[in-house]
C-alpha cells in the first residue's frame, strides 16, 4: 500500500505521522503532567482557602477571649481586695457578733468547718444558729451575707422558734420569734497564707487546739479583752 502511494501522498503521510506523534509526546509529556499539576494546585489551594478561614476564626475567636479575659480582669480587680482580708484576728467574727448585738438576736451557735481548698479559691464554712424576732433575724441576715469579705449564705432554714424548741407544738404557739439555721462560707484566694488564716480563725472560734500554745495577743477590735467573740 505504501508503495502505490505517490511521493506526494507519501510526504503528506509521513507529515501527519510526525504531526500524531509531536502530539502524543506534548500530550504525555507536556500538556498531561501540566494538567495533574494544575489540578494538584487547585485542591491545594482549596484545602489552603480552608485553612486559612480557619486561622482566620481562630484569630477573630482569639480577639474575642483577649476581650473577655481583660473584661474578667477588670471584675475581679472590682472584688480582688475582698479575697485578701485578714482573719487572723476573727475581726469578722467579731463584726458578725457586734452585729447580733445591734439587732438584737442571740446566736447561740457557731461552729467552724475544716477549709476547702478549691481550683481558684478556698471555703471556710461556719454554721450559725440565730434566735430573735423575725424582722431583725433576717436584716442581721442581710447584713452577715455582706460582709466587708467575700461571703455567701450557702443553707438557710427559718422556723418558727416555738417549733424550733417543741416540734410538736401548735403552730397557734408562734410568737413573731423565730430560729434560724444557715452555713456562712468565707472565701479567700488559694494561697498557703490565706489557707492559714482561715484556719487560725476556725481555731480562733473554739479556742486552742494546742494548750501550751502561746496565745496571740492580736485583739480584733479595739476595747475588746477576751480572746474570743462575745455572742
Amino acid at each position: 500500500m505504501w508503495r502505490r502511494l505517490s511521493q506526494r501522498e507519501r510526504v503528506l503521510v509521513s507529515l501527519l505521522a510526525a504531526i500524531v506523534v509531536f502530539y502524543l509526546l506534548l500530550w504525555v509529556y507536556v500538556l498531561q503532567p501540566q494538567i495533574k499539576a494544575f489540578s494538584d494546585l487547585r485542591r491545594e489551594l482549596a484545602m489552603a482557602t480552608v485553612r486559612l478561614e480557619k486561622g482566620r476564626d481562630v484569630a477573630r475567636s482569639l480577639e474575642r477571649q483577649r476581650l473577655a479575659v481583660a473584661e474578667a480582669e477588670k471584675q475581679f480587680a472590682r472584688v480582688a481586695t475582698r479575697f485578701e482580708h485578714d482573719l487572723r484576728d476573727g475581726a469578722v467574727l467579731v463584726d458578725i457578733g457586734f452585729e447580733a448585738a445591734r439587732q438584737g438576736v442571740a446566736v447561740t451557735l457557731v461552729r467552724p468547718a475544716a477549709v476547702i481548698q478549691k481550683e481558684h479559691y478556698l471555703e471556710l464554712p461556719f454554721e450559725f444558729v440565730v434566735r430573735g424576732d423575725y424582722l431583725r433575724v433576717l436584716e442581721f441576715i442581710r447584713k452577715v451575707e455582706n460582709l466587708s469579705n467575700l461571703s455567701e449564705i450557702r443553707r438557710l432554714e427559718v422556723k418558727a422558734l416555738a417549733l424550733a424548741e417543741n416540734p410538736s407544738a401548735s403552730p397557734l404557739q408562734a410568737d413573731g420569734r423565730v430560729q434560724a439555721n444557715l452555713t456562712l462560707v468565707l472565701y479567700m484566694a488559694p494561697t498557703p497564707e490565706n489557707k492559714l488564716q482561715l484556719e487560725a480563725l476556725a481555731e480562733w472560734v473554739v479556742g486552742r487546739y494546742n494548750a501550751y500554745q502561746a496565745q496571740n495577743r492580736t485583739l480584733p477590735h479595739p476595747g475588746l479583752t477576751g480572746a474570743g467573740p462575745v455572742w
